[in-house]
């Protein structure tokens, strides 16, 4: 790992251009203690997009499992399941479709849930576009989705301004606020892949060939009370 001055930029190139004759280049100045806190307020204040840590999500599920399920057998299960994907263990595929419906019912049932998802979303949505206008400081070869060239702006605060950002492909700004973001945390050089969200992929399950916690044989899914 290179470590960096707070003054020094680092060239990224969204690694499916690199190959094109002229690559778009886009500079990322590492943020310092003070600059990441403030950025992780902004998120949480004003865009109510703080982070959403796995074991919350799954605590919330869990709870909605508990107070909507009208098979105890089922939800026993299911809780069960929650509790093994919380501590780590691995889940198949049969039980982690009874997680996935869990969710799914949660989603349109259970408004703790619900919230912490959609704050998960707008953090993701949120992030990398408030991490780029922070920490780019220029970049040479960007081009709009017409193939015309975007002049680099910022405001009097010194963050690109949205027209420009605006202009700018949507995936590669995207993924140079996830590196300029992982940057303000490893204070290195980092690779062109951007890192993920502690919001990430919230429904993720972790999957394996090994045989179900419960042998495979429950097809039992959690039910739910219509709210009234």
């Amino acid at each position: 790992m290179i470590l960096l001055s707070k003054a020094q930029s680092v060239p990224w190139t969204p690694e499916w251009r690199k190959t094109e004759p002229s690559p778009p280049r886009y500079m990322l100045r590492p943020g310092d203690l003070m600059e990441r806190q403030a950025l992780e307020a902004e998120l949480a204040g004003e865009y109510r997009a703080g982070v959403v840590y796995p074991f919350e999500r799954l605590t919330a599920l869990r709870d909605g499992v508990m107070a909507l399920s009208q098979d105890a057998v089922a939800r026993d299960h299911v809780v069960s399941l929650i509790d093994a994907q919380m501590s780590g263990q691995a889940i198949d595929g049969a039980e982690a479709a009874l997680i996935e419906a869990a969710h799914d019912a949660m989603m349109e049932h259970w408004k703790p849930y619900r919230s912490l998802i959609a704050q998960s979303n707008r953090r993701n949505q949120f992030l990398p576009v408030l991490a780029f206008q922070r920490f780019c400081t220029g970049w040479e070869g960007a081009t709009d989705r017409d193939g015309a060239e975007v002049p680099y702006s910022r405001d009097m605060m010194g963050m690109v301004t949205e027209d420009a950002a605006a202009r700018l492909p949507g995936v590669e700004m995207q993924q140079a606020g996830h590196v300029a973001y992982r940057m303000l945390y490893a204070r290195g050089q980092e690779k062109n892949s951007p890192p993920p969200s502690p919001s990430g992929d919230e429904r993720k399950i972790s999957r394996s060939g090994s045989r179900s916690r419960a042998g495979g044989k429950s097809k039992a899914k959690a039910g739910t009370k219509t709210p009234a």
